[in-house]
């Protein structure tokens, strides 16, 4: 019984430790439901996002294309401006050249100021100076008619004139002229100075020229090839952001899934909890209700230790009384008729035996029924105790009769003596196999 209280109340702490677990369980069910409900709530903000980044990487893309459209006539525009600025630079140096070769002495001692104004003078005054000659040479020619040198000073005064007339505004402007060509030859190297920068550059304008725009490997076609690979990078992006729109879709419908499972678990786990909850209250019920019962098995096992010892004193008495009929039958061993009817008797004592130590194991399994219910076990100790009284009160009855046994054994007449003793050797034998058949079972109980 005590191994029985202490395996209840294993059982109880473990109950108790399962109804623990239990509502750790349920906690933790519910814990995993309310995350696996945020990881659902992300997953949909993950969809939203890659659909966005999906939708912004084919923006990116469709830029990239512009950009890279853009590069392309850029590219071309450079390379066409290059051409025709090699082509200016070209006609710019060439045109300094001429012009830089008509800048004679003669054309800058023209265009100097005091060479200047004395031709303008000159060329101011020489048309009047020409005409009063001419009218002079002509009056002098009409007064002489016949002279014919005379006639012809007059007419090449007159043509003089004409002449002077004619060069009088370019002499007068001759000076201009100069100071235009010298000024024209200057602008001229300045045209291809700019044509020259505009092509091979100007550091200290911050300009490449357009010789470095055009270069394969640092202008404008390698600003085409980095855009062509910014393009190769932005379609990858775009096909990348659609499959990361696929793959969160898929798991959007993973994290559902999960949410809904853990939701289901959380569920089952409450029942569970209640179980638990309900098998550590039996079990500590079972455990406070065997404590009495293992205080009654206490007594009970008390008053069996009484029963027994009386049962040894019993079995003493018994032994010295057969002790005392084994020298009465010593007595009668002449009678042969006696001893053939008591080994009959002692036979059938051994059928009664077996047939009492068959009763005997029925009882003991009636005994294993009975312990299986608190209270008839302990109507069988009542029963067992009002037992024991009344085998206490046939153990002096026995005692008294084992007195008026051995008074009227002496008295008796010879042919009873064996009968007496065949059916007190039976009773006796019979009680023994009985009181020890019940210590042992007790005992191994």
């Amino acid at each position: 019984m005590q191994s029985a209280l202490d395996g209840a109340q294993k059982v109880s702490a473990g109950a108790q430790q399962i109804d623990s677990g239990a509502r750790a369980a349920l906690d933790g069910a519910q814990q995993v439901a309310a995350g696996t409900q945020q990881v659902d709530g992300g997953a949909q903000s993950l969809v939203d996002g890659a659909q966005d980044l999906t939708k912004g990487a084919l923006q990116v893309d469709a830029g990239a294309q512009s950009v890279l459209d853009g590069a392309t006539n850029l590219a071309a525009g450079v390379a066409g401006a290059h051409q025709v600025a090699g082509q200016v630079l070209g006609g710019a140096n060439q045109l300094s050249s001429t012009i830089t070769g008509a800048v004679t002495p003669q054309l800058q001692a023209l265009a100097s100021p005091e060479n200047a104004a004395a031709i303008t003078e000159a060329a101011n005054g020489a048309p009047a100076n020409a005409q009063q000659l001419a009218d002079a040479l002509s009056q002098l020619a009409a007064a002489d008619p016949t002279n014919a040198q005379m006639q012809q000073l007059a007419a090449l005064a007159a043509g003089v004139d004409a002449q002077v007339d004619g060069i009088a505004g370019a002499a007068a402007a001759a000076p201009v002229l100069a100071q235009g060509t010298i000024q024209a030859a200057a602008g001229a190297q300045l045209v291809a100075g700019g044509a020259n920068a505009l092509v091979n550059g100007d550091a200290a304008q911050g300009w490449p020229g357009t010789v470095a725009l055009a270069d394969p490997t640092a202008g404008a076609p390698a600003f085409v090839t980095g855009v062509q690979q910014l393009k190769a990078g932005t379609s990858g992006l775009a096909a990348g952001a659609s499959t990361l729109e696929s793959g969160v879709g898929t798991l959007k419908a993973g994290a559902s899934a999960v949410s809904a499972g853990a939701l289901k678990l959380a569920d089952g786990v409450q029942p569970l909890s209640d179980g638990a909850s309900q098998l550590s209250g039996g079990a500590l019920a079972l455990a406070t209700g065997l404590q009495p019962l293992k205080a009654g098995t206490a007594e009970l096992w008390a008053g069996a230790d009484r029963l027994a010892a009386g049962l040894d004193t019993l079995a003493d008495g018994a032994v010295s009384l057969q002790d005392g009929s084994a020298r009465l039958s010593a007595g009668a061993a002449s009678l042969d008729e006696g001893a053939t009817a008591l080994a009959e008797g002692t036979e059938t004592l051994k059928v009664g035996a077996s047939d009492l130590s068959t009763g005997v194991g029925e009882l003991s399994e009636g005994a294993a029924t009975v312990a299986e219910g608190t209270g008839e076990l302990a109507e069988g100790g009542d029963k067992l105790e009002a037992g024991a009284s009344e085998l206490a009160d046939g153990n002096g009855l026995i005692a008294d009769g084992s007195g008026t046994l051995a008074t009227a054994t002496a008295g008796a007449a010879p042919s009873m003596l064996p009968w007496m003793l065949v059916v007190t050797l039976a009773g006796l034998i019979a009680v023994g196999f009985w009181i020890g058949h019940r210590v042992s079972h007790r005992r191994s109980v």
